[in-house]
């Protein structure tokens, strides 16, 4: 390996495999939470018949935020988010 190689460790692969899976994450989690948002606004507005299929569809979108939720804290305790690492997947994500 010459010294201008760049470094292929297993350590510095895992560090860029860990940040894409945090960034994935929280890019899942912000488009659901979205999603629930603008379902909630689409059942507020709704009548009549498009009463209950948009209460359904807010439900739906509500449960696919909190899967993310569960998912993104679930890994972030696994691999003990620092609060600053966080700041700056959330940074990054603007």
């Amino acid at each position: 390996m010459s010294i201008n190689a760049p470094r292929t460790d297993a350590h510095s692969s895992y560090a860029f495999v860990d940040r894409e899976l945090e960034l994935e994450l929280w890019d899942a989690w912000v488009f659901a939470a979205g999603d629930a948002t603008r379902a909630l606004r689409a059942w507020e507005q709704a009548g009549g018949d498009d009463l209950a299929p948009s209460y359904f569809a807010y439900q739906a979108a509500l449960d696919r935020e909190q899967q993310a939720a569960s998912v993104l804290a679930e890994i972030a305790a696994e691999r003990r988010l620092t609060a600053r690492r966080l700041d700056r997947a959330l940074a990054a994500a603007v």
